[in-house]
């Protein structure tokens, strides 16, 4: 018989998994985020499955995916589409089930289901990259990265032959899977070095085992994440040009937003009850705890001081990490206190990062909402093999939609408006806009001087609640010069 401990685990991990799968379900997503990322990936995959790469990198992660769902397309008959719509789905599912199994293994259980909570619906790290499509990035770190930790506090404690090659093997597919795999030299480095010093200044014996493990850890991760880049560009001229930045993640709303008043709340209880904390704590967790520790300074460094292409997604990963560390800190603490007081104030916190952040995820998170389903469906019923958008719309994930209709830049049949950007790529506003579509608002036909309105009818609406999303006849039958005049 299942004991009681096990089913209420097997319960809230069933309970778990039902709220991430909810809402795709619910809503019917054909694109599982509100970024453009995904659109890129999807066109690799697109590629792969006829083939037509060519020079492209295939980094390890398209490969380790691609292939699988380019198979799994090809004898379904599924599109890619809606198979890797499942499949992040899926990935953010194994996140958290990894993260509660290698926490409640290598602390209590009590740690597990805090670092899954305020890890996922806690700080913003994870469920943000998930929201703009950077599935790879949230599964080294969510997946990939807590396993590496998990072999090397194993192997560090127990000292077992299997425990340095899952280490070993696991550190060189976490450098080599994303970019993001850049991490691993600088923490084990790090680590290595603070133990050794810590070890010196205590005088305290060095345990070789940790320093032949530490040196192995960086020196594979770096050549693998070496050899993944090497036909990804000039990575490192541009990293070198990012050194003479100050700060790189402002700090408006950052820890409010990101990090989450839930993490900062467990961050205060560490620093009240650090001592008991950690006299209460097991060898393993305290290693753990380390491991972690380094991680958060190595990634605070590289976000605030610019040390990277991207800091803000270090940001992320920093907030992702740092809720790992002080669930895993607090979790191992208070699983044996006799006051109730501090554990009520723990509940609290949770309770509301996860009432603050789960509406947030059962709410409406993909780029193609109602309104632009119907608008495309009302296009193509029509019979209109191409169409032309306001900048405010992703033709380039319209074109993922549509069956017979695909944008063209010079169209004389018909334009679709929007009201909101879809991607940060469609907003006017966003330093990753990218020029496209035709602005009704600075309409400059190549022929003639009519305005808009004389030479586009309006055909239908759409609005959803949220979006509004128009359908413009052109009746001039002018062809238009997209926004930007290019």
């Amino acid at each position: 018989m299942v004991n009681r401990t096990k089913l209420l685990t097997i319960v809230g991990l069933g309970l778990f998994c039902v709220l991430v799968f909810l809402p795709p379900i619910i809503h019917g997503y054909v694109y599982p985020s509100v970024g453009d990322d995904t659109a890129a990936h999807l066109q690799v995959f697109d590629k792969i499955q006829s083939d037509t790469y060519g020079d492209f990198p295939l980094i390890l992660s398209y490969r380790l995916v691609g292939y699988p769902i380019v198979w799994l397309s090809n004898w379904t008959s599924w599109s890619i589409d809606i198979i890797f719509l499942w499949f992040n789905y899926a990935s953010l599912v194994t996140i958290g089930l990894t993260i509660y199994f290698i926490i409640s293994r290598l602390v209590n259980r009590t740690a597990g289901w805090l670092a899954l909570a305020v890890t996922l619906f806690g700080a913003q790290g994870i469920f943000f990259q998930f929201y703009y499509g950077q599935i790879f990035n949230a599964i080294n770190l969510g997946i990939i990265l807590p396993w590496v930790l998990y072999f090397t506090v194993r192997y560090l404690t127990q000292g077992r032959w299997y425990q340095i090659i899952g280490a070993l093997v696991l550190g060189g597919l976490f450098g080599a899977f994303h970019t993001s795999g850049i991490y691993l030299p600088f923490v084990a480095g790090f680590a290595l070095c603070t133990y050794i010093v810590y070890s010196l200044v205590k005088r305290q014996s060095i345990n070789l085992k940790a320093v032949y493990l530490g040196g192995s850890v960086a020196v594979l991760s770096l050549i693998v994440f070496l050899m993944s880049i090497t036909n990804a560009g000039d990575l490192w001229e541009a990293v070198l040009h990012q050194l003479s930045a100050v700060m790189a993640v402002p700090l408006s709303n950052y820890f409010m937003g990101i990090v989450s008043p839930t993490v900062l709340i467990l961050v205060v209880f560490t620093i009240v009850f650090m001592s008991d904390i950690l006299k209460r704590l097991s060898s393993e967790a305290k290693v753990i705890i380390f491991l972690l520790f380094s991680i958060t300074v190595v990634l605070g460094v590289s976000a605030f001081a610019r040390l990277s292409l991207d800091p803000f997604r270090q940001a992320l990963d920093f907030a992702t990490v740092l809720a790992m560390l002080v669930a895993v800190m607090v979790g191992g603490f208070i699983w044996k206190l006799k006051s109730q007081f501090p554990i009520i104030i723990l509940v609290l916190a949770v309770s509301f990062g996860l009432w603050h952040n789960v509406p947030t995820w059962l709410d409406y998170n993909s780029a193609i909402r109602p309104a632009d389903k119907e608008a495309i469906s009302y296009v193509e019923e029509l019979g209109f093999y191409q169409y032309n958008t306001s900048p405010e719309i992703a033709h380039w994930i319209y074109d993922r939609v549509t069956v017979s209709a695909e944008y063209s830049d010079n169209v004389s049949g018909v334009l679709i408006v929007r009201n909101l950007p879809m991607t940060p790529r469609s907003d006017l506003d966003n330093k990753w806009y990218e020029i496209h579509g035709i602005d009704p608002d600075n309409y400059k036909p190549i022929y003639g001087d009519d305005s808009f309105e004389d030479d586009y009818g309006l055909m239908k609406t759409f609005d959803d609640g949220k979006v509004i999303v128009k359908v413009y006849e052109n009746l001039g039958n002018a062809y238009l010069s997209p926004i930007g005049g290019k």
